[in-house]
């Protein structure tokens, strides 16, 4: 018997807790899929045919993921106790490696994250938590592609590899195989089937893919800055946080604070300088700049749970801050 443990500090013992069994799907399918060795990236193989072997019984909206090698994959799956989803699809997130890739909502590249339960390398426990990351190569449409490790990987190559909980351990290196991609827009059907290593050079093979899996969209803004004649444009993620059971506030660069009031919905909101000046306005905080008053406003579009506007603002006094922006896909975080 597997026993569940929680996505937290690695525990110095075995921890008994009561399983969940979720039956890993497919399992037969991802068994009986065949590699394609021609396959290159927009072509090569029977697409369609690789994808709907490898995620034979995988149901819409749903991963499916066997690893055989080094670790071996459950039938037993953790709940995590985050919320996390099982897999996940939206744009790569850049990290310090310079081999990275950035993505945006509207052109990628993007990333596809799958979790499972695993057997434990070190043997500390029965079977801890993993997850394979596969990011897309920039502008990808469906086809065939070659999988690579994240250094080695070419730009037309997809990057893959395995992590372990906590990230205490990963086979990233000397990654091959196969990526496909059936279909790729709101939602996407991918399936891949890859070998990867870790640096004692033991292996791991790696089928599985998602079915229908809806695109994750980030938090993104665009926006010019001017501060005394000098000029500059920015675009990327923004973020939001809450604090004291206030407004939320928006952060669209790095000095750059939104402050919405207690409540916000589709509207237009006057730029103040500050919550005094009126109740239910946006208040535009530059704590690196120093002035007076501000004159502007702020639209919102509610799309769901999404917000989705603009902002354009002057301030007067010693600096004399311009900023001119939009953003798209925030969700404010709860009181």
């Amino acid at each position: 018997m597997f026993n569940k443990l929680s996505y937290g500090h690695r525990p110095a013992k075995r921890v008994a807790l009561p399983l969940i069994t979720v039956a890993m799907v497919g399992v037969a399918g991802f068994l009986a899929a065949c590699k394609t060795d021609e396959a290159e990236a927009g072509n090569g193989g029977d697409v369609q045919a690789e994808v709907e072997a490898l995620l034979d019984g995988v149901a819409a909206g749903q991963s499916g993921l066997r690893v055989t090698g080094a670790v071996t994959s459950s039938d037993l799956v953790f709940v995590d106790p985050a919320g996390r989803p099982t897999a996940e699809f939206r744009p790569a997130r850049q990290s310090r490696a310079t081999y990275s890739r950035n993505g945006n909502n509207a052109d990628g590249p993007y990333r596809i994250i799958a979790r499972t339960g695993v057997s434990d390398p070190s043997g500390e426990q029965d079977i801890v938590g993993s997850w394979v990351t596969v990011v897309l190569p920039a502008k990808a449409a469906p086809g065939a592609y070659k999988v690579a490790s994240g250094r080695a990987a070419k730009d037309n190559e997809a990057q893959a590899s395995l992590t372990g909980e906590h990230y205490n351990w990963a086979f990233g290196d000397k990654v091959q195989g196969d990526l496909y991609v059936a279909e790729i827009g709101d939602s996407l059907t991918a399936a891949w089937d890859f070998t990867a290593q870790n640096k004692s050079g033991e292996m791991v093979e790696i089928k599985g893919g998602v079915k229908e899996l809806a695109f994750w969209p980030q938090q993104e803004t665009k926006y010019t800055i001017s501060i005394n004649g000098e000029t500059d444009e920015k675009s990327g993620r923004m973020s939001a946080h809450r604090a004291g059971g206030v407004g939320a506030t928006l952060l669209p660069g790095r000095g750059i604070y939104l402050e919405l009031p207690a409540e916000i919905d589709t509207g237009t909101y006057p730029l103040l300088r500050h919550r005094s000046d009126n109740p239910n306005g946006v208040v535009l905080n530059l704590p690196d700049q120093s002035y007076e008053a501000v004159n502007g406003e702020m639209t919102f579009e509610r799309d769901g749970n999404y917000l989705h506007g603009t902002f354009k603002a002057t301030t007067s006094g010693e600096d004399v801050v311009t900023l001119d922006g939009s953003f798209s896909y925030v969700v404010l975080p709860d009181a």
